[in-house]
């Protein structure tokens, strides 16, 4: 098969934005679109390789395993090998255990299942996550375990109609993508059915005789190629909705490039030079790196980085590629290295030793041992048992409507009844609060729902999960019960600095926080409210932070602070301050737990219960049992207050 230069020169347009995508460049904002490119590129190389041998009759399942073998496993595994060695030193054990099950699905190739997974409510930083770019080199093996005898089938009962039947599966493929990003964001972007369109694209591509086009069609071809590519690279961002109608971009930009970029165009040419060739070549070896070293820094010394962190890892990246191409890609892929007999079993012997080392690392709780004295400060009880899941906390995203009933088993309408309102966060406060009111002869009641920007009935047009025709429904009901039954005060609380403040767009909508104020302002003039600001929040995870301490000091716990900015969300006390001014403004009041858990910018991170030192949060701002038992306690006199 005959080598073309500006394939290589494609992979580097497929590589590079990835790269700078994973290092936070903010202008590189759509650059996961390369991992898109590859996807066709791949499908294009792998179908030439398979015709050429159905050809001359010499096809052998056999022999295109072996090929994919020499070419993925060997840096692959030693990637994993340092990687492993990595995520023992630096992370904390409960990412050393996800790390350990990440690195058995990468050794099976189904890793895209498990980061799908993953994905969700409570799932961590991505950037935090070393394997997590494993999920397409699955997509990509997955396919080839079907797609080879599929084609071979084929061309053996209906060769004249491959391009149609390829074509008829690209189709579908792509409408599931273009239906399931709206409906199953998660499941479009990283299984199988709704990716193989892509990968399909490049297999339609090596059907196709574009060597019958003029040079003036080729050259504009190829050019509006990589104009369509680096408007993706540009123009989208993580908001954009994908892989839907919106991968058509860069997927048919690198098929107009794979087709009319030959050797004698100027796209070509450009495609052709040295650099970008070199890049080409190294491509496999960079894309495996670029996450375990972006990822581990980040774990070790934070998740932004300076522009000046992000040129020293990127060269860091550069060399690991050379040194992995030059060593252990190229002398792999020549069949002295090993035979093709033996190339099968040893990739498959080392799948199964990581296989053996992920499970047994699970199983026998490795990444544990230090941590046994540690369990309360580092695995803190949640209070999830005396959140009435899925009647009064509707956390399942199945459930759209409360139990009333449940919520409101012994409500008179006599006595002092309060009613607690709002997100996942407000339904962690509850059980510590309503035993702490309980005392005090106040009856606490609780409507909260996860996944919903609380209080909204009417969302604009968007892409938010958080709302959604699900959350107006909850919505209208949490407004229709305040309004139909006596509450002495209404209190509304939530994850208001991801809601109102940020700009990720999966999580709110712009306008939210106005919205909200407005909202507040109309219900205020018929129930009192008050509004529960924003509890302290980890982005890296509370635990995470304390156990990071404990390492630093051999696991001396003495040596821990009660109050610390160490991991603090920068943005904290600002949300805080800000929120408390607004809601004043417009007559409403406001508990601010900054006030009651922080002193001088630093937040109280574990409290005394059961005489043990017992983490405030289980996660990143979720209050776990303890801290639920002590803010609660320390909010009664602000309530108190406040019903007077």
């Amino acid at each position: 098969m005959q080598y073309r230069r500006e394939i290589d020169g494609l992979r580097s347009l497929a590589i590079i934005p990835v790269v700078l995508f994973h290092a936070g460049v903010p202008v590189f904002s759509g650059g996961y679109v390369g991992v898109d490119i590859f996807f066709v590129i791949s499908g294009f190389l792998i179908t030439r390789i398979i015709l050429r041998d159905l050809e001359v009759n010499r096809f052998s399942f056999w022999d295109f395993s072996q090929r994919r073998v020499r070419r993925i496993f060997p840096a692959l595994f030693v990637v994993l090998v340092i990687s492993f060695s990595l995520a023992w030193i630096i992370q904390v054990s409960s990412d050393f255990n996800q790390f350990a099950k990440s690195i058995v699905s990468v050794a099976t190739f189904t890793s895209n299942f498990f980061f799908y997974k993953q994905s969700g409510y409570f799932d961590g930083a991505s950037e935090l996550k070393p394997l997590l770019h494993m999920w397409s080199l699955a997509v990509e093996e997955q396919f080839y375990i079907f797609f080879p005898i599929y084609l071979y089938l084929i061309w053996k009962f209906s060769r004249e109609r491959i391009l149609v039947l390829l074509m008829l599966i690209a189709v579908l493929s792509f409408t599931a993508a273009s239906i399931g990003v709206s409906y199953f964001p998660d499941f479009s972007f990283y299984l199988l059915p709704t990716r193989a369109w892509e990968l399909l694209l490049g297999a339609i591509a090596a059907f196709v005789d574009s060597r019958s086009a003029r040079r003036m069609e080729s050259d504009s071809l190829s050019f509006l190629g990589i104009g369509m590519i680096a408007f993706s690279v540009f123009y989208f961002d993580r908001q954009t909705p994908f892989p839907g109608y919106s991968a058509l971009a860069p997927t048919f930009g690198a098929f107009f490039i794979i087709l009319f970029a030959g050797p004698n165009t100027f796209c070509g040419r450009l495609l052709s030079f040295p650099v970008s060739v070199g890049l080409g070549l190294i491509s496999y070896s960079l894309y495996l790196w670029h996450q375990p070293v972006f990822a581990f820094y980040r774990l070790e010394f934070g998740v932004e980085l300076s522009t000046s962190e992000q040129c020293i890892l990127i060269m860091i990246c550069l060399l690991m590629a050379i040194l992995s191409w030059r060593y252990i890609e190229t002398p792999t892929r020549a069949k002295r290295f090993l035979p093709n007999k033996k190339i099968l079993f040893a990739g498959f012997a080392i799948s199964i030793s990581f296989i053996v080392a992920g499970r047994s690392i699970i199983l026998l709780k490795v990444a544990d041992y230090k941590l046994e004295n540690f369990a309360s400060l580092l695995t803190p009880p949640r209070s999830s048992k005396l959140q009435l899941k899925d009647k009064c906390f509707l956390l399942s995203a199945s459930v759209d409507t409360f139990d009333l009933n449940s919520c409101f088993e012994g409500y008179l309408g006599e006595g002092v009844n309060v009613l607690i309102v709002g997100d996942s966060h407000a339904a962690s406060l509850y059980p510590g609060l309503k035993l702490a009111l309980n005392k005090n002869n106040i009856s606490l009641y609780m409507l909260t729902a996860a996944y919903c920007l609380p209080l909204i009935t009417d969302f604009p047009s968007n892409v938010s999960e958080t709302a959604t025709p699900r959350c107006s429904k909850i919505n209208h009901q949490v407004r229709k019960t305040i309004g139909s039954m006596k509450f002495d005060l209404v209190l509304i609380s939530s994850h208001i600095s991801e809601w109102g403040f940020s700009q990720n767009l999966r999580w709110t909508y712009p306008g939210y926080y106005r919205d909200f104020l407005e909202v507040i302002d109309q219900l205020k003039l018929s129930q009192k409210l008050v509004v529960v600001n924003q509890f302290p929040i980890w982005p890296g995870g509370l635990p995470n932070v304390l156990e990071r301490e404990l390492k630093a000091t051999n696991y001396r716990s003495e040596e821990l602070s009660r109050y610390s900015e160490n991991g603090l969300d920068d943005k904290f006390f600002s949300v805080d301050e800000k929120l408390q001014l607004d809601a004043s403004s417009v007559g409403v009041g406001v508990i601010s737990p900054a006030a009651l858990l922080c002193i001088e910018k630093m937040c109280q991170r574990f409290v005394k219960y059961k005489s043990i030192n017992t983490a405030m949060s289980f996660d990143y701002g979720h209050l776990s049992l303890a801290g639920s038992l002590f803010l609660g306690k320390a909010m009664v006199p602000a309530i108190t207050e406040y019903l007077h």
